[in-house]
């Protein structure tokens, strides 16, 4: 299972939301998540020029089409970001070390769309493809659910979208465009090693003698 990791923000985002895009439909078709939404819906993170190429082959999946549009990338408050640090103590050989971490907040917008042909159920796939759509990202027990899945995607606003017939090739294709959902991550990163000075022990036994006044 694909869950976020802050380190990795970008890459590790698209594959946990993925992840959850695709469980959620398996239970929405077939009630218990083992598979039966990806016998009808081909879930696509990107725009799917490819797919809309094969078009003149028939599409046989409804395509759920997710690419980035845009990301914001937003300071936490004021200052340099550090918003925690990891010490290790040191010893005889080793000195102690800090590494400060710092931490932006990124608000990514998706463009959100689906592509279905007669072949694939046609507009009652396309108005399936929008319920499914509308219960997986819409509502606070969504927003939950989403977070519980991938660990750390937060949903923050989905939009729908206009509903149109578009012609490929002169197959028929029931389009969903201009649907936007707005998520939230935070992301993490580790600053350069600094060495500290260690908590320094004193000889109880260790004297100075006194010096002789002449």
């Amino acid at each position: 299972m694909s869950t976020y990791d802050p380190e990795r923000w970008l890459t590790t985002m698209q594959r946990a939301l993925k992840n959850y895009v695709e469980t959620e439909i398996d239970a929405c078709i077939d009630g218990n998540g083992n598979g039966g939404g990806s016998e009808i819906f081909n879930v696509v993170f990107d725009y799917p020029v490819s797919s809309a190429g094969a078009i003149n082959i028939d599409l046989d999946k409804t395509i759920i089409q997710m690419d980035i549009d845009d990301i914001e990338n937003i300071r936490l408050g004021f200052g340099p970001n550090i918003v925690d640090d990891v010490y290790t103590p040191g010893d005889v050989s080793n000195p102690a070390t800090l590494v400060e971490r710092e931490a932006y907040c990124h608000r990514v917008n998706y463009n959100v769309g689906v592509w279905a042909s007669d072949v694939s159920g046609g507009i009652t796939s396309r108005l399936l493809a929008y319920e499914i759509l509308s219960k997986i990202f819409v509502g606070e027990q969504a927003k939950e659910k989403c977070m519980q899945v991938t660990q750390g995607v937060e949903i923050r606003d989905f939009q729908s979208g206009q509903f149109i017939v578009d012609t490929i090739n002169d197959i028929r294709i029931f389009r969903i465009i201009e649907s936007e959902l707005i998520v939230r991550v935070y992301s993490r990163k580790d600053g350069n090693e600094l060495i500290v000075p260690d908590t320094l022990t004193q000889d109880p036994h260790l004297t100075i003698p006194p010096l002789a006044i002449t």
